[in-house]
C-alpha cells in the first residue's frame, strides 16, 4: 500500500480520490486551503491546511509520500495562477523529496485530435474552456519535462453520479463520442491507476 498526498483534498474529486484510496487499504494526507470543508474520517486520513502556492507548505504535505495526486482545477475553479504556480510548487517539492510519482488531472482540451492538433483549438471545443485548457496545458508541458514519473488524466466535464467502474481510456488522444463523466469514475481510475502503472508519462482520455 501507497502513501499518498492529495492536493486539492477537499474538492469535488479530492475528496472521492481520498475515499477510495483509504477503501484500497493506502494512507491519504489531504491537503487544501480548507482541511474542514473535507468531511472524510479515517484513521490512515491525514487533513493539511496549506496552500499549494507557498513551496514550505506544499513540503510538509509531501512529506513521506510515495505518490502525488493534483486535483488541481479538476472543477475549473480554481485560479490560473493556483494551476501555474502551484505545479511547479509541486515539481520542486517532488524533486527535493525524491518523490518520482505525480499523477495529474488535465482535461480533455489538451489531448491530441490528430498528430499536429489539440483539442482545445478544434472548432467544436468551448470557448469557456479555452483559457483553462491553456493552463492546464502548462500543467502538461512542465510535467513532461520534469524527470518525474508522470500521468495526467483527461476527462472533458465531470458532475457527481456514481462509481460504475465502466469507462474507456485510451493516452494521448481523444476518445470518439467523448462524453461528461462522474467524479466518481475518474476517482476510480486514478485509484487503479497507482497500482496498475498502465500509463506512464502520457496524457490519458477518460469517457464514458
Amino acid at each position: 500500500m501507497a502513501n499518498i498526498s492529495i492536493i486539492g483534498g477537499s474538492g469535488n474529486l479530492g475528496t472521492k480520490v481520498a475515499e477510495y484510496a483509504l477503501e484500497a487499504g493506502h494512507s491519504v494526507m489531504a491537503f487544501s486551503r480548507h482541511e474542514d470543508s473535507c468531511d472524510l474520517y479515517h484513521k490512515n486520513l491525514v487533513k493539511i491546511n496549506g496552500d499549494v502556492l507557498q513551496l514550505p507548505d506544499v513540503e510538509n504535505c509531501l512529506q513521506g509520500s510515495d505518490v502525488i495526486i493534483s486535483t488541481l482545477g479538476a472543477s475549473g475553479g480554481s485560479g490560473l495562477e493556483v494551476l501555474h504556480e502551484g505545479i511547479k510548487n509541486i515539481v520542486k517539492a517532488a524533486k527535493s523529496q525524491n518523490i518520482s510519482r505525480v499523477i495529474a488531472v488535465g482535461g480533455s482540451g489538451i489531448l491530441q485530435v490528430d498528430e499536429g492538433r489539440l483539442m482545445k483549438s478544434a472548432w467544436y471545443f468551448p470557448v469557456y474552456l479555452r483559457e483553462l485548457a491553456d493552463a492546464q496545458y502548462h500543467v502538461f508541458s512542465l510535467l513532461k519535462n520534469s524527470g518525474l514519473t508522470w500521468t495526467v488524466i483527461c476527462p472533458h466535464i465531470m458532475h457527481h453520479g456514481i462509481r460504475s467502474g465502466d469507462y474507456r481510456h485510451r493516452d494521448t488522444f481523444s476518445l470518439p463520442e467523448t462524453k461528461d463523466i462522474t467524479f466518481e469514475d475518474v476517482a476510480d481510475f486514478i485509484i487503479k491507476e497507482i497500482d496498475k502503472k498502465a500509463y506512464l508519462n502520457v496524457r490519458v482520455a477518460i469517457s464514458y
